[in-house]
């Protein structure tokens, strides 16, 4: 049985700040740890969803058979990570509202699959669908500080502005703030 742990994360409560994304936190990927009863695995998958937005993806990373662990914001030689939603490589939760609940998922892999670096998601998904023999998770969640929901409706706002003032105005507005 395989088993994903972190000595920074306890499953299923919130983040450190230390992994949240840029703006709420320090988007430094987290130390992580697992082991297994089965034989070392050619490769592992390791990724970072958020359930509450499933097509959002922070982070695919595929790594050596030989490596247990990792260190808070370093890969060993030999991982390769793949292009996320927004970012190649770790991009640490930064829900706009509302918590959200992120899932980091290992994958023990009986193949490396060939992807180069900045891989697309299908591919990491094929890979992992062709050659996985065991996974496990860790979840967290993350709620955004009120200054970041503040941040971002006002960005919605004055944007919708800009669309209807001339141009110019919303730039004026602020300035006089």
């Amino acid at each position: 049985m395989l088993r994903l742990t972190s000595p920074t994360i306890t499953d299923r409560q919130p983040l450190p700040v230390q992994v949240v994304g840029p703006g709420q936190g320090e988007n430094l990927s987290p130390a992580l740890e697992w082991n297994s009863d089965a034989p070392a695995p050619a490769a592992w998958a390791l990724q970072l969803t958020d359930d509450d937005a499933p097509d959002y993806r922070h982070w695919m990373v595929l790594l050596p058979g030989h490596v247990s662990a990792l260190e808070a914001g370093l890969l060993p030689d030999g991982a390769v990570q793949g292009q996320g939603t927004r970012a190649l490589g770790y991009e640490g939760p930064c829900p706009p509202s509302g918590t959200h609940h992120y899932v980091f998922t290992l994958s023990a892999l009986a193949a490396m699959p060939g992807l180069a670096e900045g891989f697309e998601g299908s591919d990491f998904d094929r890979a992992v669908a062709e050659h996985a023999v065991e996974s496990a998770t860790l979840r967290g969640t993350h709620r955004p500080r009120i200054e970041h929901m503040v941040r971002v409706e006002l960005g919605r706002v004055l944007n919708g502005a800009r669309k209807r003032l001339p141009a110019g105005a919303v730039a004026r507005l602020v300035r006089r703030g």
